[in-house]
């Protein structure tokens, strides 16, 4: 079945009532940014409740691509999953501690050696690979910690485990602190001067999950 959509886009301004736009605009000018973002412009990529909403704005934290010095600490995180997706994320402190998210790598239905042989693959490519393993470490969700019965009656390899056998080294991620987690997020969200300088935490454009999710 073939179904066929319009989109018809109509902004406050298109209204023919120029009198009621005036008085709308005037009072939209007190709303949030992402408010005004939405009602004046119809930018719908916002969510009114979100924690986010009053701090992110893509036209200051999502960054075009560009190498990364070598000089910077470079680490990753992983948020597992299976039947849910998962995702690891590489990120760069610059010397100035403007934190940069610069690949993300997501995956669903995929076993724990199938995650690994996918992040050996790109961190060879990247010379983040060394004669032990991987050269990066940062933090995993707990999960991957967690002692599962195996088919023998006894515990089969943790998830941490396995990766640690393929050459990465995880810590566990602080998930107890979150609310504390997600307040360090918003400041370095809205550290950037009034939009004068570089944010606390940047994305790269390649980061579509990430974006899409913030």
């Amino acid at each position: 079945i073939q179904r066929d959509r319009i989109y018809l886009p109509a902004r406050l301004s298109d209204n023919p009532d120029k009198v009621f736009v005036m008085n709308y605009e005037l009072e939209l000018q007190s709303a949030p940014p992402h408010i005004r973002a939405a009602l004046l412009r119809g930018n719908w990529y916002i969510t009114a409740d979100s924690f986010y909403a009053w701090t992110w704005s893509p036209s200051i934290h999502v960054r075009k691509g560009h190498r990364i010095p070598r000089h910077w600490r470079i680490f990753r995180s992983m948020d597992w999953g299976f039947k849910l997706p998962g995702t690891v994320g590489y990120w760069a402190l610059d010397d100035d501690d403007h934190l940069i998210k610069f690949k993300e790598i997501n995956f669903q239905g995929k076993t724990d050696l199938d995650v690994a042989g996918i992040l050996k693959e790109y961190e060879i490519r990247m010379k983040f690979w060394g004669p032990q393993g991987s050269l990066l470490t940062g933090p995993a969700d707990t999960q991957i910690w967690e002692q599962r019965g195996g088919s023998g009656g006894g515990f089969a390899k943790t998830k941490a485990q396995v990766f640690l056998e393929k050459g990465f080294q995880w810590v566990a991620a602080n998930k107890k602190r979150r609310q504390d987690n997600a307040q360090l997020l918003l400041k370095r969200l809205s550290d950037h001067g009034d939009r004068s300088g570089l944010p606390g935490i940047m994305f790269f454009e390649n980061c579509e999950q990430t974006i899409k999710t913030l």
